[in-house]
């Protein structure tokens, strides 16, 4: 079994500065802890972000879930309270550059930061990723694996709860999405269309996410082509 080293920062409303890395087991949810290591005015314990932080706000994340290795991907991460995703934390390939993402998450005693990872080349590096914000506070992020037969379609599922779009956020408007893959060939037309479509129960598009590749430019939460899906409506990616 792989593992991928894993680090970010987030900026606290006190503000400090929290530095979180660790190694999470490829192809399974780990927890990611504060960093251990030693740095100029002494390290801090490994501890759960709910713990370090309990109470306070992260206003902006300064640096997104990156692998500290090249050939190794983030495929998604968050903030989990009492089993569900209360915050998605952004993801950045091996030395991309990045900008900081603006939040106002309070954290709160038992909140973990849990990440996906893989490696290049591996079974699970191609998977692509839609995210999604909605008027109603949620935060849901979707996966799915691309078919590799022409004209397939394939649905991404909730991470956690193996549901659809529908019904994961039945009725709630999407205000802000983004999509991703860290696939080296994840915008090769030639692979499958670059873009996850929210497909309605008649089977017409009625939104799209374009994929982007985190190890080439960083993922932006946009509000173009969102929608609000109802019972039965999917997110697609379609081989070509």
């Amino acid at each position: 079994m792989t593992t991928t080293n894993v680090s970010c920062s987030f900026v606290l409303n006190t503000g400090e500065i929290v530095s979180m890395q660790g190694d999470g087991t490829d192809a399974s949810l780990t927890e990611i802890k504060t960093s251990a290591k030693i740095q100029v005015g002494g390290g801090i314990a490994a501890t759960s972000i709910g713990t370090f932080a309990d109470g306070k706000t992260i206003t902006k994340v300064i640096q997104p879930l990156t692998p500290t290795v090249d050939g190794e991907v983030v495929l998604f991460g968050f903030i989990s309270r009492r089993g569900a995703i209360t915050a998605i934390i952004p993801t950045a390939g091996f030395e991309t550059s990045s900008q900081p993402w603006e939040m106002n998450h309070t954290l709160a005693a038992g909140d973990t930061l849990q990440v996906m990872t893989a490696q290049t080349g591996g079974t699970t590096d191609d998977r692509v990723i839609y995210c999604c914000e909605t008027d109603r506070g949620t935060q849901a992020i979707f996966s799915g694996t691309p078919s590799a037969v022409s004209g397939t379609s394939v649905e991404l599922l909730h991470v956690l709860s193996g549901t659809g779009l529908g019904a994961a956020i039945t009725g709630q408007m999407i205000t802000r999405h983004w999509a991703q893959s860290p696939a080296p060939a994840g915008l090769a037309a030639t692979q499958y269309n670059n873009s996850v479509f929210l497909v309605n129960d008649r089977g017409l598009p009625m939104g799209s996410s374009i994929i982007i590749n985190p190890a080439l430019l960083q993922p932006v939460r946009n509000s173009c082509g969102t929608a609000r899906p109802m019972l039965n409506w999917q997110a697609q990616v379609t081989d070509v």
